[in-house]
């Protein structure tokens, strides 16, 4: 108790919005001990400017009623749900006296320290959350085999780089669900750790932003053939993908993606042409190397393909994008850029209805882009081509079915006429069609641009420049050589036209 007494800078405040939450109203006095725990806390803080706790007093002998405690319904009520928010402190060790608690979050709260192994005494607990808490660690996860009724835990954020054993103690709660242990500094997650697996009730596993830095075939999570959703994220895996890959016919969301600066090698051997439920794959910036067509027909073939995400950017894929690409009907967002691929882009990309990123920039693709290849596009909200050998031939009549709001088209050919089917993207807030082939007019006065000319202005084939009464700052850069009209005037620029 004391050590929760010593939150003596807390600012408690009690969140009932984020969450779905509600107060149980009981006519009879909750358990005295638990509602002498609950004041024995709030004596020890000295500001609640929220004034979140005025229900909690001492002349109310029904605890019951006070903001952010649920109790039972029975007719002795214990304490089953407290939800809190606060600023600086520990984890209170009052806690773990709430031995009917089933329901505990704390995330958010800023504490630090040790987590409280009194946690433990906690055995009806099904929901624990103490994520994104601040600077918390824990030398020791034992205490949750005691949580027998287990089935949401989240520890993202909290320090368990000192645990060896947390797959083993993991394993001995076979009512959990979920698990999320995401930045929890973890460094091994080898099959050697955990030879059986008792998560029979597992749906969804997430470590990512943690570095195992090992071959990914040999991580112990790959046998729990159940799982709906995996998270690998920045995670340093390496290698060829596991065989039993393939028999996880339930997943879901599978993300072995890499941020960028981290460049393990993965070799894409197993067919996921059985995961017919696979709705997420994301394999950015593995390194994944190949041809396209073949890594293509390693993806679901079933009757009804739900694929809806494909991240494969910042790879090493080669090869010419196959018509087949057509048959990934679900697709809401595709992302090939950064890549090698070469030829043009099929027609077939057209029939994509449900399509609303298109990221195919940055690799050696060529030839023509026409109103075919976009006719049947209907719900594109983002389209980037940049940094290809492509050319757009587009009827000066046609009349695009989406609505951009961001594209980005930056050395294709696509003029000299400035596209007439770019003046119907009125919702349109990202435009790049720098070093294009245009020779055009521009105006866009009177708004509410703001920040510096761009650097690579004098590139551009403008003849008509009109941008005053907006809010640029900054130096006059130098101007296309083929400008005939220049308006800079009524902005914050500075320096000298060159």
């Amino acid at each position: 108790m004391r050590r929760g007494l010593a939150a003596n800078k807390l600012v408690l405040l009690i969140v009932t919005t984020c969450i779905s939450f509600h107060l149980t109203y009981i006519s009879s006095s909750c358990v005295p001990h638990e509602r002498d725990a609950l004041l024995a806390f709030k004596s020890g803080i000295i500001r609640d400017p929220s004034g979140r706790l005025d229900s909690w007093r001492q002349d109310d002998q029904d605890c019951c009623r006070w903001s952010g405690v649920q109790c039972s319904n029975q007719t002795t009520s214990h304490v089953i749900k407290v939800e809190i928010r606060g600023q600086d402190g520990s984890i209170p060790e009052f806690l773990g006296s709430l031995k009917n608690l089933n329901y505990l979050n704390l995330s958010g709260v800023p504490f630090s320290g040790r987590v409280p192994p009194h946690l433990g005494n906690l055995s009806r607990l099904q929901y624990l959350d103490l994520s994104a808490m601040g600077d918390t660690y824990s030398t020791d996860v034992s205490w949750l085999t005691r949580l027998n009724a287990l089935q949401y835990l989240n520890l993202y954020g909290v320090n368990l780089g000192s645990v060896n054993d947390w797959a083993q103690s993991l394993n001995m709660i076979p009512s959990l669900r979920v698990i999320d242990l995401s930045s929890c500094s973890l460094t091994n997650a080898n099959q050697s750790l955990l030879p059986y697996i008792n998560l029979t009730n597992l749906e969804e596993l997430d470590l990512s932003y943690n570095y195992f830095d090992h071959p990914i075939a040999t991580c112990w999570f790959w046998n729990i053939t159940h799982l709906k959703h995996l998270n690998l994220w920045s995670t340093n895996l390496y290698g060829m993908f596991p065989i039993a890959l393939q028999e996880m016919t339930s997943l879901q969301f599978l993300d072995i993606a890499q941020p960028f600066g981290r460049k393990p090698n993965c070799i894409m051997t197993t067919s996921l042409r059985n995961l017919c439920k696979l709705q997420v794959l994301d394999l950015g910036g593995n390194l994944l190397y190949g041809d396209i067509t073949e890594i293509l027909e390693k993806l679901p073939q079933c009757a009804s393909n739900n694929l809806q995400g494909l991240y494969l950017q910042r790879n090493s894929i080669s090869g010419v994008l196959p018509n087949s690409m057509g048959r990934f009907t679900s697709l809401i967002n595709l992302y090939l850029s950064f890549n090698h691929l070469t030829g043009p882009v099929p027609y077939e990309i057209g029939m994509l209805i449900d399509l609303t990123h298109l990221y195919l920039h940055r690799n050696d693709l060529d030839g023509m882009i026409t109103e075919k290849h976009l006719y049947g596009l209907k719900s594109l909200k983002q389209i980037f081509l940049s940094y290809n050998a492509l050319k757009m031939e587009i009827s000066s009549e046609w009349q695009p079915p989406f609505r951009l709001e961001r594209a980005a088209f930056a050395s294709c050919i696509i003029g000299p006429l400035f596209p007439s089917w770019l003046k119907f993207m009125v919702d349109i807030h990202y435009l790049d069609i720098s070093n294009t082939g245009m020779a055009w007019y521009l105006n866009i006065s009177n708004n509410q641009v703001h920040g510096g000319l761009p650097a690579n202005m004098e590139s551009m084939s403008l003849q008509q420049l009109y941008l005053g009464s907006n809010q640029l700052s900054g130096p006059v850069v130098p101007m296309p050589m083929s400008l005939t009209i220049l308006d800079l005037s009524r902005n914050y620029l500075s320096g000298y036209l060159s």
